[in-house]
């Protein structure tokens, strides 16, 4: 506002007509366009900022209103062909967090995590997962507006037979890159 007023006094000055102010016009000028091309420049990086990195920064791992959003808006679940939970998210809003019940297809499934980022297909299908990518993108940005969250996430089948996979890690267990499982002792 200061900025503003200050700028505005220069204009008066400039356009009196008096032969005072012919002694300031010249320098007062200089400083009027330097401002104007000032303001242009900060308009121009407020825009570039806010219309074409926003996407970007928003979908970053390590931004906190992702950390937040992903306690209020339930991902999705990724199952494989037979129904079985390979990842799902569990409690409540406010305290959504990823479970993972079965480790050995960590490989497949990958992460979610918001330390370590995103791995596999947490990382491929996340926007689907996440809920800000859909089949209407209307509800999405209704969501968006009315709660500050996308929907619920779309769930995930895969062709993926656990047993199978479990099958596999259980042959590599032992080998270098195999599965190592650590039990929890009590």
């Amino acid at each position: 506002l200061v900025t503003s007023f200050l700028l505005l006094g220069i204009l008066l000055l400039l356009s009196g007509k008096t032969k005072r102010n012919e002694i300031f016009t010249r320098p007062l000028a200089a400083l009027h366009h330097g401002s104007l091309i000032a303001w242009g420049m900060l308009a121009f990086t407020l825009g570039w900022w806010t219309v074409y990195r926003a996407p970007i920064l928003v979908n970053r791992t390590d931004n906190p209103r992702r950390a937040v959003e992903e306690r209020y808006a339930k991902r999705g679940s990724i199952v494989d062909e037979t129904g079985a939970l390979l990842a799902v998210s569990t409690g409540s809003p406010g305290s959504y967090q990823r479970d993972y019940p079965r480790p050995e297809s960590a490989t497949v499934t990958g992460y979610d995590s918001f330390t370590y980022g995103l791995s596999g297909l947490e990382s491929v299908m996340d926007g689907l997962l996440r809920g800000s990518e859909g089949d209407d993108p209307i509800a999405i940005w209704w969501s968006q507006l009315t709660s500050g969250h996308p929907p619920p996430g779309s769930d995930l089948r895969l062709t993926l037979d656990y047993r199978l996979q479990k099958a596999a890690a259980d042959q590599l267990v032992g080998y270098q890159g195999g599965l190592v499982l650590l039990e929890a002792q009590s």
